[in-house]
């Protein structure tokens, strides 16, 4: 009996021990899904099933706020993708880790070629990686002009700042191509010095006989000749000088008017020898005429002005020849659906290495002997925006001490093309 009382008192402290056991697991996992309702947001419904809603809608949540973050980051690389500036990022140990299509385009390299690698693996600029150098070390922003020599002489702007992001830095490179801006500045530069040049030297002239006239030249019949002379000829070509810049500054600015009909490049043809002739004549040069009637659109007065550039250029450089035959040859025919005007003389020929910059402001093949015939060094370069004004083209060839030929070429169509094809340029 003693026996069987021992048992159940066993028994009864087992299932005691076990209720306990069981009672503070419920309670404290009670205690550990309020907590985790609290964080959901629902502090008042700890049944499993609407705890694990809660926990379900908290996950969508969150998936929907990073499809939208990955969304937004795709948005920001199509526009940054866009912006014609290279634009690069940077870490503290200079390692790469974006970049965009200019910047790709720039470093001709595909983008994983480039992301993770350090910057100068991928450039060896020095002055940007002195500009880098300092945004790093002065924790500001740097900008600095570059030049790139290779695969073509380039400039650039470039900016380097530094970025806060996540506690730590990174630095932004923005290079900006300025290549345009900068030859225009030195063209502009060029034009200057050139025309302060093509200006100063007649007027060097004018002022030196003008001097000689007032000392004692006009005791002399003869002096006080030769000095109105070369005043005469000095002041007409500062004054064609002084025409051709106003022309190429309209023509370039857009600013000259066109009157565009029906012409034949026979009659132009004709007016430009008959204002020539007597110039060839005096210096010995004979002209040959064949001339088709070729019907063309164009304005007839600036085509006029074009082909009398390259016939009178022809007729002087002719003229220097000191042996052979002095000619220029002026030609008009249709060739399939164009026009064409020939221009060839028996000239001394044109380098090759000159005939690219052929059609330059002021640029001469023989400056020595261009002043010397009056030329402005602005005729072609007038001709070629006459041309480009009638969609016209420009072809050349020539052989040294044998002479030149310049082929100026027209499409034939209809006046109301060439007029929309002006106003699109507009």
């Amino acid at each position: 009996m003693l026996c069987f009382l021992l048992v159940l008192i066993v028994v009864a402290l087992v299932l005691f021990v076990l209720y306990l056991r069981v009672y503070f697991r419920l309670k404290n996992n009670e205690w550990f899904m309020k907590e985790i309702a609290k964080l959901l947001g629902h502090a008042e419904n700890t049944r499993p099933i609407l705890l694990l809603e809660g926990i379900k809608e908290k996950i969508e949540t969150l998936e929907k706020e990073a499809e939208e973050a990955i969304e937004s980051r795709r948005k920001i690389d199509a526009v940054l993708d866009e912006i014609p500036q290279a634009i690069l990022t940077i870490d503290s140990d200079k390692a790469i880790t974006y970049v965009n299509n200019s910047a790709l385009e720039f470093l001709n390299k595909q983008k994983n070629d480039v992301l993770g690698k350090k910057i100068f693996e991928i450039l060896d600029s020095y002055e940007l990686l002195s500009t880098i150098e300092r945004a790093m070390e002065e924790e500001k922003p740097i900008e600095s002009e570059i030049v790139f020599y290779y695969p073509s002489k380039k400039y650039y702007n470039i900016i380097v700042s530094p970025i806060l992001r996540n506690k730590s830095k990174i630095f932004l490179i923005v290079m900006t191509d300025i290549t345009k801006e900068r030859k225009l500045d030195e063209a502009r530069r060029e034009f200057i010095t050139n025309v302060s040049h093509e200006l100063r030297t007649p007027l060097t002239s004018i002022h030196g006989w003008a001097e000689t006239l007032l000392e004692d030249g006009l005791q002399n019949r003869e002096i006080a000749m030769n000095a109105l002379k070369i005043i005469e000829e000095e002041s007409g070509r500062l004054t064609r000088l002084i025409n051709d810049l106003l022309d190429l500054e309209k023509l370039e600015e857009g600013q000259m008017s066109f009157e565009f009909d029906e012409i034949d490049l026979s009659d132009i043809a004709k007016r430009v020898y008959e204002i020539v002739d007597p110039l060839a004549q005096t210096l010995g040069v004979k002209i040959y005429t064949d001339l088709e009637e070729t019907r063309i659109i164009g304005d007839y007065d600036r085509l006029t002005q074009a082909i009398l550039n390259i016939v009178d250029n022809a007729v002087k450089y002719t003229s220097q020849n000191d042996e052979g035959t002095k000619k220029v040859f002026i030609k008009v025919y249709n060739r399939n659906d164009e026009a064409v005007i020939e221009v060839a003389d028996t000239g001394p020929g044109i380098p090759e290495e000159a005939r690219p910059k052929l059609f330059q402001r002021f640029y001469r093949v023989d400056k020595a002997r261009s002043r010397k015939l009056g030329g402005t060094g602005l005729g072609l370069s007038i001709v070629k925006l006459i041309m480009d004004k009638h969609d016209g083209k420009i072809e050349l060839e020539s052989e040294l001490g044998e002479g030149t030929t310049f082929r100026l070429i027209f499409p034939k169509r209809l006046v109301h093309e060439l007029e929309e094809n002006n106003d699109e340029g507009l």
